[in-house]
């Protein structure tokens, strides 16, 4: 097993865990490092939510929506129907250099070399991730290609995945199928709800006035119910077979 089947297998299995922004920065983290650049995560609806090896006061001007960028290669990669590109593969180097994104975002940071890779939901972009490197790193090779490839429909169903468990909390409910299902109670229902939320046992217990301890027994009678061992188990089972479209 190579350096890269290595870190494709541990973001894999990173990926298939994730139910919010938060966990899926984390999961990316493991892919930049090793391909040793920069990188940005734009999500539709959140906007751009993080990134790696970049200043987060960089994100500041973007996050709040004041920075529009000619992003040459979405544009293209959306006219072309790709999921995964180099900056090199398109638009045309002269191109490149007379537009906006590099005058703004890039040269000011030195970087020269980019690869994009895209979620997908038929013909509409959800979410991205964009790779930056200096001219010194040098461009993307064709195994580093292969490995953000592979990646790609993790990505895409990772982040389908967290906008359905985003629509789902909007209501601030859990559906009564899995209440029924699992007989649960109305107490065990809202502990569920924060667990789906990312919150601690002690947030959990401060919203709803009771001790810590009860809210981990009552986690502890929801793994029971449900058959499953631990908090990312949970929320992923729930997911596949009663918070998806198919569920």
């Amino acid at each position: 097993m190579t350096a890269y089947d290595e870190v494709f297998t541990n973001a894999v299995v990173s990926l298939e865990r994730c139910i919010n922004p938060s966990e899926l920065l984390t999961a990316l983290k493991i892919a930049s490092e090793i391909l040793d650049c920069a990188m940005a995560v734009f999500i539709k609806g959140y906007g751009w939510i993080g990134g790696s090896n970049i200043d987060p006061e960089d994100f500041r001007t973007e996050m709040a929506d004041k920075a529009h960028h000619d992003n040459l290669w979405r544009d293209r990669m959306q006219q072309m129907r790709l999921s995964v590109a180099r900056f090199s593969d398109c638009p045309p180097r002269e191109d490149l250099l007379r537009s906006n994104v590099y005058g703004h975002w890039l040269k000011p940071r030195n970087w020269v070399y980019g690869a994009i890779l895209a979620a997908l939901n038929g013909p509409d972009y959800l979410a991205w991730i964009a790779f930056f490197r200096t001219a010194k790193k040098g461009d993307f090779t064709d195994e580093e290609m292969d490995l953000i490839t592979r990646l790609q429909p993790h990505f895409e169903a990772t982040i389908q995945r967290i906008m359905r468990v985003d629509e789902l909390l909007r209501f601030e409910t859990i559906p009564d199928k899995a209440v029924e299902r699992f007989q649960l109670t109305k107490q065990e229902t809202k502990v569920l709800l924060g667990v789906l939320k990312g919150k601690t046992n002690q947030e959990i217990a401060e919203e709803l006035f009771i001790a810590e301890g009860t809210v981990k027994l009552h986690i502890v009678h929801i793994f029971k119910k449900t058959g499953t061992h631990h908090r990312s188990e949970l929320a992923i089972w729930l997911f596949q077979n009663l918070l998806s479209p198919d569920g």
